[in-house]
Parts: structure tokens; C-alpha cells; sequence
């Protein structure tokens, strides 16, 4: 592996997207070209955290060696991993309410009501990270979306955020997350 210095990454912008369960990540080519029409079917969440745009947690995974009477360390076996996302949404619109108090939350009168056993919206994830010039793709074709903690006000200098978190499940072909390459736009 060569050094590559434009395979480096600062988050100078970051959109984050749903779609319908299984639906793919546009192409850097696709984008490259025409931003509008590769993002046909995702649907921007809105505002988010610009202290925290995202957070990819990984759970599980460890390793361990294994080894017979002969040889101790024979080979290595994983444990299972699962991946979430977790992000802060800073825009109280309806969806954004939903995603944090469960999909069969229920509208009154302008106010949103949460069930006491809340429900979670499936959806794909898509989140898109521009860097002067260059653009990452995170995809994952399966999510759960659920509250990520407590909704809190007790900061006056800034925004509120309604915690989220996209649990990644496994899509139609086995597949969990995807981290795209960095690439050049232009």
C-alpha cells in the first residue's frame, strides 16, 4: 500500500439519507455527474449535529486464538459483529419526531404522542461526506431506526438534538455496512 494523500478525508459537509429498505448507494460516477438524479429515492433527514455529524459503532467482534495439544495458536476465530450509527438530528419536524419516539407514534392536534412499546421505522441509510473536491459514500441497505437516549434542553447556548441511532441490519444479500472509497469529484 502507497501513501494516497487524496484518499484523506475532513468532514466538510455531510447529508445523511433514507430510501426504502434495499434500495443502493448511488455511484461517485452517478454523483459526479449529477447529484439530483443519483440521489433519486433518498430523502435528506435535515438538520444534524455539527459537533458530532455521525458516530459508526461497532459491537462484538473479538478475537481469539485457537489451538490444539500441538499447536497453540492455530488459528483465529471472529466473534459476530454488529454496526449502528448514531447521530443527533436538529431539526423537530414530524419525521425527526417519529424516528425518536417509534414509527407508531400517533399525531394530536399538532403534538406527537409516543407509544409505550414504540415501534421502529426500517429504512436504508445512506450518508454522503464532502471534502473539498472529494466525496465518501456510507451505505447500509437496512437499518432499524430507534431513540438513542434522552432528549435533553438543558444547554442554552445551542441547538437541541434528538438523539437516533440506525441499528444496521443485514440487507437482502447478507450485506451490513459499507464504507465507499474517498474519490475526486471532479
Amino acid at each position: 500500500m502507497a501513501l494516497d494523500d487524496e484518499k484523506t478525508l475532513i468532514i466538510a459537509a455531510a447529508n445523511i439519507y433514507t430510501a426504502d429498505v434495499d434500495t443502493k448507494a448511488p455511484t461517485v460516477t452517478a454523483y459526479k455527474t449529477n447529484k439530483e438524479q443519483a440521489l433519486t429515492g433518498w430523502t435528506n433527514i435535515g438538520h444534524t449535529s455539527v459537533d458530532n455529524p455521525f458516530k459508526i459503532a461497532r459491537e462484538g467482534g473479538e478475537a481469539t486464538s485457537k489451538g490444539s495439544l500441538q499447536k497453540k495458536k492455530l488459528r483465529t476465530s471472529i466473534s459476530e459483529v454488529s454496526y449502528s450509527v448514531e447521530i443527533s438530528l436538529e431539526q423537530f419536524d414530524a419525521p425527526s419526531i417519529k424516528r425518536y419516539l417509534g414509527k407508531n407514534a400517533t399525531v394530536v392536534d399538532g403534538i406527537t404522542y409516543a407509544k409505550s412499546k414504540p415501534a421502529a421505522e426500517e429504512a436504508a441509510l445512506l450518508i454522503v461526506v464532502e471534502d473539498e473536491g472529494s466525496v465518501l459514500f456510507i451505505h447500509a441497505g437496512k437499518t432499524s431506526i430507534v431513540a438513542n437516549g434522552d432528549l435533553e434542553g438543558a444547554d442554552i447556548e445551542n441547538l437541541v438534538s434528538i438523539p437516533i441511532k440506525f441499528n444496521v441490519l443485514e440487507d437482502k444479500n447478507g450485506n451490513t455496512i459499507g464504507l465507499g472509497e474517498v474519490s475526486k469529484l471532479a
